[in-house]
C-alpha cells in the first residue's frame, strides 16, 4: 500500500483531533511555552527583586533563580542547534562565589529546567529525558572541567571560590571551551547511526557560547566590584536588566533578517515564476526557493484530477533525489482535511510516530510535515507539502511563507497549463490548416495546369475567348497566395517556421523587389534611398523579400492616384531617437539594427484603426472605397516572418497622407562605433 494512500479493508473513522480541520496546527501553540516561560522566569524575577529589597534568600538559591530566568527569557536562538546564552554572567557570578562544582551544577539544572519547558518549541528537538540529561552531564563536564583548569593552574580547588578572580575566570572559560569543542569532535566522529550522541549533544563549537563567556567575565567582575556599594541582589537586578535590552535587540536583529530572507524569496518566486510557462522548469524552480526559506527532506507537488478524487504528483524530491510522479488518494486522508479547508496542515510526531506521510523511498519518515493547497482564489487545484526528518522543524513564519509560495507557485502552474493547452490547441488548429493547405493545393495545381495548357491553345483567339481562361489563372494564383499565407502564419504561432539563415544584404535585396514591381505599375515611382554603410543581417532572403513583396503591394495598392513610394534602408543604434516609445527596451537587446521603411502617399489609416492593422483578416474602414481586393493577412505574415528573424515591425500614418510601414532586423554581435548616435 502507497505509504499516503489508505488501506481497502479499513473504515472510515474520525479523524484524530490534530488532523481534524477545526483543531489547530499542532505546534503553533507558542503563546502557552512563552507563557510559561514568562510565569517561571517571572518568579524568579521577582523573587530577585523582592530579595534586593527584603533580603531573605541566601546567595546560592538567589544566584540560582536568576540563572534558571536567564535561561528561560535571555537565550537567543540563532538557528536549529545553536544558542547565544546570556546567562553566562552569572555562571561566572556562581562560579567566583561558590567555586567550579557549584557553578557547573546549577548551570546544568538551569539547562535541563529550562529544556523541560522549551520542548515544544518548533526549532528545537524534542529530547527524551534520558537525552536531556546526557547534554546536561555534557555542560556539567564542561563546567567541572573549567574548575579543574583553575585548580591546576592557580591551586584553588573545585569547590572553593577562587581568590585569582581575572585570571580565574580566562582560564575557567578557556577550558570550558576547550572542552566542548573536544567533545564535539568526538561525538561527530562517531558513526551516526551507533548511538544517539549526534542527537542529544550540541557538538558544535558555537561562536555565540564565546561571545556570550567573552561577555560574561566583565559583567561578572562588575558586579562583584559594586556588591559592596549596592548590595548583591541590586547588583544581579541590574545585570538582569542590562542583558534584557541586548536579548530582545538580538531577537529583533534575528526577526527582521528572516523577514528580510521571506521578502527576497518572495520577489525571487514572483520574478522567476511570473514569466515560467514550461512546467519542467517551474517545479524545480518552487522547490529550490522553498529550500532557501526553510529544511526541506521530502518535497511534493501535488495536482488535483477533475474529480477531486486524486492528486497526480508530478514532481516528487525525497533526499535530494528526483522521484517518479505518481498518484495518490486525496479522499479521507489528511489531504482531504487541506483540500476542504484551503488551509495548511502541519503535523509533528516523533520519530516512531510519524505517520507514511512520504514516500519511504530511503526507508526514513518525515515527522515534521507541512501541507499547504495550492488556491486559485478560493479554488483548491492541487496540495504543495514539505517534509522535514527533524521534529518540530518549521515555525509559524515559515509556513505562512510556504503558504504565499504556494499561491504565487498555484498562479504559476494555472497560467503554465493554459499556456500548454493553448500550444496543444494551436498545434492542432497548424495540423488542420497543413491538412486543408495540402487538399486545397493537389485540386488547385491540377486546376492551375490545365488553365496554362488552355491559355495556350486560346492564343490564336479572340480576347474575349482567352479573359475566362486569364481570370481562371488570376484567382488560383490568388487561392495559391492565401493558402501560402495561411500555412506560414500557422508555423509562425506554432514555432515550426523553418527559416533557411544566411548573410544578407538588405539593401541588394530590395533593389531586386523594386525592379519587380516597378513594372507592374506605371502610375507609381518607386525610389530607394541607401546609406553608404549598410551592415549583412542573419536571415532567409526568400522569407525576407516575401515581406518586402508584401509592403510594397500595398503601398500601391492603396495609393490609388499614384505618387512617390519611397524605401530607405539604414542603420540605426539601439539609442536612435527614431524609435517608437513602446520598442526602446525591445531593441536594446542589439547594439546596431538596419531598418527598412516604406512610404507611400495613398489613402492612410483612420488613427482609431492603427491598433488593428497587424490583426489577421483586418482591413481598415476606409479600403471599402477602393475596389481592391485582399485578406487582411498580409501584414500580419509580415509581422510573423519579421518576429521570427528576432526583428520588430511598425507603421505610422496620417489619415488621407500616406503610410510608412518599417520593419528592423538586428546586426548580431557588432556595435560598430560609426552607428553610435
Amino acid at each position: 500500500m502507497h505509504p499516503m494512500q489508505r488501506s481497502e479493508s479499513s473504515t472510515p473513522s474520525v479523524a484524530p483531533r490534530h488532523l481534524r480541520a477545526d483543531a489547530p496546527p499542532s505546534n503553533w501553540g507558542m503563546g502557552s511555552l512563552n507563557r510559561r516561560k514568562a510565569l517561571i522566569g517571572g518568579v524568579a524575577l521577582v523573587l530577585l527583586v523582592w530579595h534586593a529589597l527584603f533580603p531573605v534568600l541566601p546567595s546560592l538559591a538567589l544566584i540560582a533563580a536568576v540563572l534558571l530566568a536567564a535561561e528561560l527569557l535571555l537565550t537567543v536562538q540563532l538557528d536549529e542547534h545553536r544558542n547565544m546564552r546570556l546567562g553566562s554572567p552569572f555562571i561566572f557570578i556562581a562560579f567566583l562565589t561558590h567555586g567550579a562544582v557549584v557553578a557547573a551544577s546549577l548551570q546544568a539544572a538551569a539547562w535541563f529546567i529550562a529544556q523541560l519547558l522549551e520542548g515544544a518549541r518548533p526549532r528545537a528537538t524534542r529530547r527524551s529525558l534520558p537525552a536531556l540529561g546526557a547534554q546536561a552531564a555534557h555542560q556539567l563536564l564542561c563546567g567541572l572541567v573549567g574548575g579543574l583548569a583553575v585548580w591546576l593552574t592557580l591551586g584553588t580547588s573545585p569547590l572553593q571560590p577562587p581568590s585569582e578572580r581575572v585570571a580565574a575566570l580566562a582560564i575557567y572559560g578557556t577550558g570550558y571551551l576547550v572542552c566542548y569543542v573536544i567533545l564535539g569532535l568526538v561525538v561527530t566522529a562517531q558513526p551516526p547511526k551507533q548511538h544517539e550522541l549526534p542527537e542529544t549533544v550540541e557538538h558544535d563549537a558555537e561562536l555565540g557560547m564565546a561571545l556570550t563567556f567573552a561577555m560574561g567575565a566583565p559583567v561578572a567582575l562588575f558586579i562583584l566590584a559594586l556588591q559592596s556599594r549596592l548590595g548583591y541582589a541590586v547588583d544581579l537586578l541590574v545585570a538582569f536588566g542590562s542583558l534584557a535590552p541586548l536579548s530582545y535587540s538580538a531577537r529583533l536583529y534575528l526577526r527582521l533578517n528572516e523577514t528580510a530572507l521571506e521578502y527576497s524569496v518572495l520577489h525571487e518566486i514572483s520574478r522567476s515564476l511570473s514569466g515560467s510557462v514550461d512546467l519542467n522548469k517551474l517545479y524545480p524552480a518552487i522547490y529550490s526557493r522553498v529550500r532557501q526559506a526553510m529544511p526541506v527532506d521530502v518535497f511534493i507537488i501535488g495536482l488535483l484530477n477533475e474529480e477531486h478524487t486524486e492528486l497526480e504528483v508530478p514532481f516528487l524530491v525525497e533526499n535530494g533525489e528526483l522521484l517518479a510522479p505518481r498518484s495518490v488518494s486525496a479522499t479521507e486522508t489528511v489531504l482531504d482535511t487541506v483540500i476542504r479547508t484551503g488551509k495548511p496542515l502541519y503535523l509533528t510526531h516523533s520519530a516512531e510516530e510519524a505517520p507514511g506521510l512520504g514516500f519511504d523511498h530511503v526507508g526514513r519518515r518525515a515527522p515534521s510535515t507541512v501541507f499547504v493547497p495550492l488556491c486559485l482564489g478560493d479554488v483548491v487545484i492541487g496540495v504543495l507539502s514539505a517534509q522535514s526528518y527533524t521534529p518540530h522543524a518549521y515555525t509559524p513564519q515559515q509556513i505562512a511563507l510556504l503558504d504565499a509560495i504556494a499561491r504565487i507557485g498555484a498562479v504559476a502552474i494555472n497560467n503554465a497549463g493554459l499556456f500548454a493547452r493553448e500550444k496543444e490547441v494551436l498545434r492542432g488548429r497548424e495540423e488542420f490548416v497543413s491538412l486543408v493547405a495540402h487538399e486545397l493545393k493537389n485540386p488547385l495545381a491540377a486546376l492551375l495546369g490545365h488553365a496554362q495548357i488552355l491559355d495556350r491553345r486560346l492564343r490564336q483567339f479572340e480576347d474575349k475567348l482567352r479573359r475566362p481562361v486569364s481570370n481562371i489563372q488570376e484567382q488560383g494564383d490568388r487561392m495559391n497566395r492565401l493558402v501560402e499565407d495561411l500555412l506560414d502564419l500557422s508555423r509562425a504561432d506554432t514555432g515550426r517556421l523553418v527559416l533557411h539563415l544566411q548573410r544578407v544584404d538588405l539593401g541588394s535585396l530590395t533593389g531586386n523587389v523594386v525592379e519587380q514591381h516597378q513594372i507592374l505599375t506605371t502610375q507609381h515611382q518607386i525610389v530607394v534611398v541607401k546609406a553608404e554603410q549598410v551592415p549583412l543581417v542573419q536571415g532567409d532572403a526568400s522569407r525576407l523579400t516575401q515581406v518586402l513583396q508584401n509592403l510594397l503591394s500595398n503601398a500601391i495598392k492603396y495609393s490609388p492616384r499614384g505618387g512617390t513610394i519611397t524605401i530607405r534602408v539604414e542603420a540605426w543604434a539601439k539609442s536612435a531617437s527614431d524609435w517608437p516609445r513602446n520598442l526602446r527596451r525591445t531593441v536594446a537587446s542589439a547594439a546596431c539594427w538596419v531598418v527598412v521603411r516604406v512610404s507611400d502617399e495613398g489613402i492612410g489609416v483612420p488613427p482609431d484603426q492603427m491598433g488593428r492593422i497587424f490583426d489577421r483578416f483586418y482591413r481598415a474602414n476606409n479600403t471599402a472605397q477602393l475596389d481592391v481586393t485582399g485578406t487582411g493577412l498580409g501584414l500580419s505574415v509580415c509581422e510573423g516572418l519579421v518576429r521570427a528573424h528576432g526583428g520588430v515591425i511598425w507603421a505610422e500614418s496620417e489619415w488621407g497622407e500616406g503610410s510608412t510601414f518599417t520593419f528592423a532586423l538586428p546586426v548580431l554581435g557588432t556595435e560598430p562605433a560609426e552607428f553610435e548616435s
